[in-house]
């Protein structure tokens, strides 16, 4: 099996603000080669995003406890998801 492709996107992203942090959820992948999706957090402009965790494929939730409820640089998350291939983190919530 050659993997010549990223994974799609995830899709039906949402963000609940909660006193427990920020808890970010999507909709399960149907991709077969899909092995984990990376959580990332914008940083402030010319700084890269900073990676928070990495997912195993079957979950489809992180709760970034560390997240200030109302301070947001840019958005608060960029996704990608990984195979071989790491999905650009183009989607945002």
């Amino acid at each position: 099996f050659k993997d010549i492709g990223a994974p799609a996107p995830p899709i039906g992203i949402a963000v609940v603000v909660g006193e427990g942090g920020v808890e970010v959820s999507w909709s399960p992948s149907t991709e077969p080669d899909l092995s984990l999706y990376r959580v990332y957090r914008a940083a402030p402009p010319g700084e890269p995003p900073v990676r928070l965790a990495e997912i195993p494929a079957g979950q489809t939730s992180h709760v970034d406890k560390a997240a200030v409820a109302g301070v947001v640089n840019g958005a608060p998350f960029d996704w990608g998801s990984e195979s071989a291939l790491e999905q650009p983190k183009a989607n945002e919530a």
